[in-house]
């Protein structure tokens, strides 16, 4: 995307949020001159904050992990067994058989 653009849009962004809390916060406020130097900081810093980078990943590996499990194989005849002993059926299950 063209550099200036992308400025531009993130400078935006930054005047929006800082905007929104000078809403929230400070619109009702009869501190004029807070408010007035709060407006002045927030342009001049939703300015300068496009122009540093801040990494978000220290590169390499991204932390995503995956470990393989021990496979359970089970016939029909342990379920058969399990069924057979009433073990399902005293732990509050109903079995049709």
């Amino acid at each position: 995307m063209n550099a200036l653009l992308l400025y531009t849009i993130e400078a935006s962004a930054s005047l929006i949020v800082l905007y929104g809390i000078y809403a929230i916060f400070l619109s009702r406020d009869s501190f004029f001159k807070v408010n007035r130097l709060y407006l002045l900081a927030s342009l001049l810093f939703s300015m300068a904050i496009p122009l540093f980078r801040i990494p978000l990943s220290t590169g390499g590996d991204s932390g995503t992990y995956s470990q393989m499990l021990d496979t359970i194989v089970v016939g029909s005849s342990q379920v058969k067994a399990t069924i057979d002993s009433g073990s399902i059926r005293r732990s509050g299950c109903f079995v049709h058989q």
